[in-house]
């Protein structure tokens, strides 16, 4: 598929990588319709365990690709199917039940830093650029808005929003946009380990949990803590459960389905 370049490894990680490399891979159209398709395939899936996302050279995304409007006026249909490929891409990151993690360099900007929001767990190298440049060019940061402010505190949020400031990775973990900053060079080695590490444990699992995350936001206490009982219950049954705990006092490496 256009722009997206994707590979699989025998433990189940899939690699979504964006390469448009003459755009500081940039997502055009046809990459935001790509990108959605592979997530909702990926989702049906069994051989998929965990999706990293990354982008091809020295860049991770720069946003969206302005080249695609021409610097002409749009007509009010092109806008809307945009926008509606964009609320599409977000929803299909939003509710696909795998783990999802970012592997983020160079420029992570608008639809960008939007993507790294989206995803699960999100490792940067610490001289990593993030950054919502939308207002200086006269736009209102709007779908990018609804990202950040899940990740961040509202007056964090204003202060990338309001100026188009760019933050390095360190200043990106501090405030929570990201998972961990750390040096360029050690960023593949640690992404690996950590998917290889998530792809060993139970897919149910895994889905399970997400899913409780994605049901609590936002709940009170004792609304959550029904949310958390279901999920309890349904996991403790669950045969992967039983394999685990087998397996764990058996002392041999568990064979989930």
């Amino acid at each position: 598929m256009s722009g997206i370049e994707v590979e699989r490894a025998a433990n189940g990680c899939v690699t979504l990588c964006l390469n448009n490399q003459a755009r500081r891979n940039a997502l055009d159209t046809a990459m935001i319709a790509a990108l959605r398709t592979w997530f909702v395939n990926l989702a049906q899936d069994a051989g998929c365990r965990v999706v990293i996302l990354s982008g091809r050279g020295e860049h991770f995304c720069a946003g969206r690709d302005l080249g695609d409007f021409g610097g002409a006026q749009r007509s009010d249909e092109d806008i809307r199917a945009d926008l509606a490929g964009l609320k599409s891409l977000i929803t299909a990151m939003h509710d696909f039940p795998k783990p999802v993690l970012a592997l983020v360099h160079g420029y992570a900007l608008g639809l960008g830093a939007a993507i790294v929001a989206l995803s699960d767990i999100a490792y940067a190298a610490d001289d990593a650029r993030f950054g919502f440049p939308e207002v200086k060019v006269g736009m209102s940061p709007t779908l990018t808005t609804l990202t950040l402010m899940r990740n961040v505190t509202s007056k964090r949020a204003m202060a990338l929003l309001f100026t188009g400031a760019m933050i390095d990775g360190n200043e990106a973990e501090r405030i929570g946009l990201i998972s961990k900053a750390l040096p360029a060079a050690e960023l593949d080695a640690a992404v690996s380990t950590l998917s290889d590490g998530i792809a060993s444990a139970s897919p149910q699992a895994l889905a399970g949990c997400k899913k409780l995350v994605r049901a609590i936001d936002g709940l009170s206490l004792p609304a959550a803590l029904d949310q958390a009982l279901d999920a309890a219950y349904a996991s403790i049954s669950d045969p992967d459960a039983i394999e685990g705990r087998r397996a764990f006092l058996a002392k041999r490496d568990p064979k989930y389905r």
